[in-house]
């Protein structure tokens, strides 16, 4: 018998286990990219938009958050980060 918690329609509730048991190097890597940009974005709303900009951007989704925090930074060099993050997002499935 599995211990795979599973929900009304015998689902796995928690997938990450099942599909990250094995992590390697690259994946790490990864993770860490995402989430190290994730936090970064949420890091320049918060210091450029007021309470309610801010309240608003939160539930934009990734590439709307993204879009607005890069056209809040028009004033500062292109930087090839941003082709990344975009990159990075719409390879995602």
């Amino acid at each position: 018998m599995s211990d795979d918690l599973l929900n009304d329609k015998g689902e796995r509730v928690f997938d990450y286990d099942y599909y990250m048991n094995k992590v390697d190097n690259l994946t790490l890597l990864v993770l860490k990219g995402h989430f190290a940009y994730r936090v970064a974005l949420n890091r320049f709303a918060k210091l450029r938009f007021p309470k309610p900009e801010y309240g608003k951007f939160k539930k934009l989704l990734f590439k709307d958050r993204a879009c607005m925090v890069k056209a809040s930074l028009q004033h500062m060099s292109a930087d090839a980060h941003w082709d990344l993050i975009f990159k990075f997002k719409r390879n995602q499935k």
